[in-house]
């Protein structure tokens, strides 16, 4: 027989108090939600999850380091708790907590404001024995090995006996690795069912996912076992079958080739201890572990379900009674005899008095049945003596001698005697705060016995003068006279005095953007001292009218009143209207072709305005009894050559418009149009690609009325397709 034990998972908490980078993720204010987040992050291996948690001031508290760390600590432990709570996923619950090496959290605090939230920026850290990549391969291999077992129509006895044989089969312990400290994956589910070697957190684990992926309900159970030789820390599981839990210990199985550790009952793993959080109301209420062992024999038959019973009839102290249970499946009935109460059934007894040190107490029992009571005396135990340790004297408080009191009521015994203070042993001081120039300094000494300090003051050591040079005042900045400073502390101790402005000296000014018909322009000042420039405004011209001459309407085309516009900038000063075309005025036709008797001749009619032609035909002449000579045939004039074709003009170097070539038409420019057209623009010379895309009205030259055109461009109120067009 093999029994063996392993070591298990240790948690490290980490805690950081210390200003970190913000966090980023998602945003939590309560423990279920950010567990789950944490959970899911955990399962998919990511080793830094972050996210940020949102308290109330209220929950917090007060704002100190003490209430916000011990606030979060408290969220900390009801998050941790749900990250590994039994979902019944197979790779969730027990099978993730088995898994994670170690983790931990850490944050930085801010605030909304000083009355209203906390800000906790969180990164939990997380370390596992197997990656992503190897739970990515563990979950199919559970699948395939599943499949394989075809567990489908099988009772919860038959998954249990499939899923142990198969890991029994499949994997050994790892006695090479077991005290390899280095080699962590030796507790992981992966190295049993992949590598078929591992020690027992690796065989539990590997149990409770198959269990829960087949239906079952299984939990894995850390603890400590006794294989006969030494006690050391052990995991194994519970597993439900036919409504009741069972102890079930994989390793074991497989280490001692039994079924003695096969579903066994509550009192069936007497060399198994399991932790202290197994072992809470909670926990046992929730998993109850059956009374007896799991029976096979009985798997074809009912597997009763008793409830809690019936008293059919009650026992007296004279006569016995009876307890009826009912199987909740098939609902077979079976009694049990209740003792009959003639010599009283009593109770272990409650103290109803309780004894002190020196006088006696009263315990009463009472009969389980007929609820008859009876006491006993409870004597006095006598003190019970604990020792008041000594305390040494310090160099301030006094101290004591050992003495002695009761623990249970109590009272001094020996009574401890005051030994008193010894007094300090100063060592010869350090300078803790250094003088300045104006204010003393601080020395502290410390007593070498209990580290108690005391100061004394350092004299200040007094200004060091520094000069502070003359700065020279410029046309819009104050100048400053000498003074001077200490080069210790920085105090002034000469005042620098002001020295004032000089003000500009502006030239006599350049128009820097001419004035337009509508627009003010620009005239520019430079202070010849600091080359500073100011602007003013030069009034527009306003408009130069020129007059639109009227388009008289012909026949088909729209004619045009007369109109006017602006000779500087182009602007419609006087619209003109449209006037409709009058229509052809046709006269009463002439034959131009004479009909014969073979074809029909031709009427054409003329426009008496324009001069357009339209033509209609004339019936053939009738037939005549003899044959008339036929006329002759004129001659058809030659088809006159058709003219070239012109060939289309050379794509430009350039788009109207855009004069600074950057792709598109803005007020830049319009800008750079105006200064070319009073020469600020040297770049911009005749014959160039950029003057001939400023010249937008085509007549050869570059002028403010080129610019507006373009400025109105810029903002869609002129057509730039049209631009370079002269019509």
């Amino acid at each position: 027989m093999k029994k063996t034990l392993c070591l298990l998972l240790t948690v490290v908490m980490l805690l950081c108090l210390a200003p970190l980078t913000l966090a980023e993720g998602p945003s939590f204010s309560d423990p279920a939600a950010a567990a789950e987040y944490i959970r899911e992050q955990m399962v998919n291996r990511n080793t830094s999850i972050a996210f940020v948690y949102q308290a109330g001031l209220g929950d917090v508290g007060e704002l100190t380091g003490d209430a916000i760390k011990s606030y979060f600590a408290g969220q900390w432990e009801e998050i941790k708790e749900a990250i590994f709570t039994h979902t019944g996923v197979g790779y969730e619950g027990d099978y993730l907590k088995q898994h994670a090496s170690n983790y931990g959290y850490s944050y930085s605090v801010s605030y909304s404001s000083p009355d209203t939230s906390v800000v906790y920026d969180v990164t939990v850290t997380a370390a596992f024995y197997t990656t992503a990549a190897q739970e990515a391969q563990m979950t199919k291999a559970v699948a395939d090995a599943l499949a394989g077992l075809n567990l489908a129509g099988k009772s919860d006895y038959e998954k249990v006996r499939a899923i142990t044989d198969f890991i029994c089969d499949t994997v050994t312990y790892d006695y090479d690795n077991l005290n390899n400290d280095a080699y962590t994956l030796k507790y992981a589910a992966y190295a049993a069912l992949i590598n078929g070697t591992s020690v027992c957190q690796g065989y539990a684990s590997l149990f409770y996912r198959m269990a829960l992926e087949a239906g079952l309900d299984a939990r894995v159970i850390t603890g400590a076992a006794d294989n006969g030789e030494t006690v050391g820390p052990h995991a194994w599981n519970i597993v439900r079958v036919n409504g009741k839990y069972y102890q079930h210990d994989v390793t074991w199985i497989d280490g001692t080739g039994s079924d003695a550790y096969f579903l066994r009952g509550r009192n069936g793993f007497a060399d198994h201890a399991a932790a202290a959080e197994y072992g809470t109301d909670t926990f046992k209420a929730r998993y109850p572990i059956a009374e007896e062992d799991y029976d096979a024999k009985n798997e074809q038959a009912c597997v009763h379900q008793w409830d809690n019973g019936t008293v059919t009839k009650a026992a007296t102290c004279k006569e016995a009674g009876e307890m009826t249970y009912t199987c909740t499946v098939c609902h077979t009935a079976r009694t049990e005899q209740i003792p009959k109460t003639e010599d009283h059934s009593w109770d272990d007894g409650a103290v109803t008095e309780p004894a002190t040190c020196t006088a006696d107490g009263v315990k009463t029992f009472t009969c389980s049945v007929c609820k008859t009571t009876k006491t006993e005396a409870v004597k006095a135990p006598g003190h019970k003596p604990v020792t008041d340790k000594a305390v040494a004297a310090t160099c301030t408080a006094d101290g004591k001698t050992e003495g002695t009191h009761c623990s249970v009521c109590g009272k001094v015994l020996t009574a401890q005697t005051t030994v008193k203070a010894k007094g300090h042993q100063w060592d010869n001081g350090k300078i803790t705060i250094p003088a300045t120039c104006t204010a003393d300094g601080v020395k502290t000494f410390t007593c070498s016995v209990c580290k108690t300090t005391k100061d004394e003051a350092v004299k200040a050591t007094g200004h060091k003068p520094v000069t502070d040079a003359a700065v020279a005042a410029t046309c819009t900045t104050d100048g400053k006279m000498e003074g001077s400073h200490c080069s210790v502390c920085g105090e002034v101790l000469t005042a620098q005095t002001t020295v004032k402005a000089k003000g500009h000296q502006w030239d006599n000014g350049k128009i820097t953007i001419p004035a337009t018909c509508t627009a003010d322009g620009v005239k520019t000042f430079t202070c010849s001292v600091c080359k500073t420039t100011k602007d003013e405004a030069v009034k527009a011209t306003g408009h130069k009218p020129v007059t639109d001459a009227a388009v008289a309407a012909t026949c088909t085309t729209d004619g045009k009143m007369e109109g006017s516009h602006c000779s500087v900038c182009g602007e419609v000063l006087t619209a003109q209207t449209a006037i409709k075309a009058k229509g052809h005025q046709w006269d009463d036709g002439k034959v131009t072709t004479e009909p014969t008797q073979e074809k029909e001749g031709v009427k054409t009619f003329t426009c008496t305005v324009c001069g357009e032609t339209r033509t209609e035909p004339v019936d053939k002449l009738p037939t005549e009894p003899e044959k008339p000579t036929e006329p002759e045939i004129p001659t058809e004039p030659e088809k006159p050559t058709e003219p070239e074709k012109p060939t289309g003009p050379e794509k430009p170097d350039y788009t109207p418009g855009d004069v600074d070539g950057d792709g598109k038409i803005t007020s830049a420019d319009a800008r750079l149009a105006l200064r070319a057209s009073v020469g600020l623009e040297p770049g911009i010379a005749p014959g160039t690609a950029a003057y001939k895309a400023a010249d937008v009205d085509g007549d050869g030259k570059v002028s403010s009325a080129d610019a507006r055109l373009i400025l109105r461009a810029s903002v869609g109120l002129e057509d730039a397709s049209k631009f370079g067009k002269k019509e």
